[in-house]
């Protein structure tokens, strides 16, 4: 027996006559036969059954059919049925059929999934059977994950076919979500070839903080297959694809405002431009809230407050500590005549500078005291 490929290259296998007649050789050596090519010489008219062993020519390798090249060079008897493709027999794996070759070789019937099939020899001589093998296709799809963005919107991912020898993978790839696309969306790969394909996020979802997931697949078959259309090992593959369409960054300035008094205006704004924002500033801020890039609060107590702006899902928060400044000021005496001089004395809270008009200018901020001479009521 030859054992052939696809292409036509011998493929190493084994097969075996377990119903051979008393006497015969079928094989040069022990059972089962193996190897790329076995000739029976001599074989008596009998019955025999050839068996082939599934797998043996590589687990990627299915039993199209069985031929004889002795075919072509014997006559058929007027009994004898029309061989198609020089076929003895062929299958999904076997066929059921009867096909006599007159004067030397009957086939059948075969039993449809079986792996061997009888034979009758009417004559005596030398026969030749060539077992031929079905290489099937292995698909492959790398990377299994991907991440894209409204910003970065496709990624690359190959298709490879890792199958027997001879085989062409015939694939084909599809979303489970409207807003992705495959190009191209199908396509054949020789065998250790590779295709690449190209997922792309096509628009039109809202912008999340949370990443939207999506699964592409990739389905194939073997084009070489027996039966055609077989699927290729490794069938289905997935892709999982993260796209993100985050909001914009929202950021509220200054982050920290610089300190301010009871009742001061602390003013802040949101960037970027262009964009719908809200902002509050709880407890006590006044205004409590407003919709303005740019605004400004006070508070009527102490502490640090904070504020927060919001634009769709994002947000961004600024800062400000509100202090209880406050000065006291005497003056003795408080009258005096023209000319006369009087100690003005003071002490603030929370001051970090001090200054006294008019007239006096910079002081101490926590307390101090100076002369003054006013020449009118002050």
């Amino acid at each position: 027996s030859t054992t052939t490929g696809a292409l036509g290259y011998p493929i190493t296998s084994s097969w075996t006559f377990p119903t051979t007649p008393t006497g015969s050789t079928v094989c040069t050596g022990s059972l089962p036969c193996s190897g790329t090519s076995q000739i029976y010489p001599n074989q008596p008219v009998g019955n025999y059954t050839l068996a082939s062993t599934l797998g043996s020519a590589g687990s990627l390798y299915t039993l199209k059919n069985v031929e004889s090249p002795q075919i072509a060079n014997k006559e058929k008897d007027s009994g004898a049925s029309a061989l198609a493709e020089n076929n003895i027999f062929s299958s999904d794996f076997w066929k059921t059929q009867l096909i006599k070759l007159a004067e030397a070789i009957t086939v059948g019937p075969c039993a449809i999934g079986s792996t061997d099939c009888p034979l009758y020899l009417a004559s005596a001589g030398n026969v030749i059977f060539n077992i031929i093998w079905d290489p099937l296709a292995t698909i492959n799809v790398s990377p299994a994950n991907i991440s894209i963005s409204d910003t970065s919107p496709s990624a690359a991912v190959s298709v490879r076919n890792n199958g027997a020898a001879g085989s062409v993978l015939n694939w084909s790839a599809s979303s489970n979500v409207g807003w992705l696309s495959v190009t191209p969306a199908s396509g054949t790969v020789t065998q250790g070839g590779v295709s690449a394909a190209t997922v792309t996020y096509t628009g039109g979802l809202a912008q999340s903080a949370t990443p939207y997931p999506a699964t592409v697949a990739f389905t194939g078959t073997s084009q070489t297959s027996n039966p055609p259309g077989r699927i290729a090992a490794g069938s289905p593959q997935s892709v999982a694809v993260t796209l993100s369409v985050p909001p914009p960054s929202l950021l509220c300035s200054p982050a920290v405002h610089p300190t301010v008094a009871i009742n001061q205006n602390a003013s802040f704004s949101a960037s970027p431009s262009g964009v719908s924002y809200s902002w509050s500033a709880p407890p006590d801020g006044n205004p409590a809230s407003g919709a303005a890039q740019n605004f400004s609060v006070k508070y009527p107590t102490a502490g640090t407050k904070t504020v927060s702006v919001a634009s769709g899902a994002a947000s961004s928060s600024c800062s400000v500590n509100v202090i209880n400044l406050s000065c006291t000021f005497t003056a003795s005496p408080s009258t005096i005549l023209p000319l006369g001089q009087s100690t003005l004395s003071w002490r603030c809270q929370n001051a970090n500078s001090c200054s006294i008009s008019p007239g006096v200018g910079p002081v101490n901020p926590v307390s101090s005291s100076t002369q003054v001479s006013p020449s009118s009521t002050t």
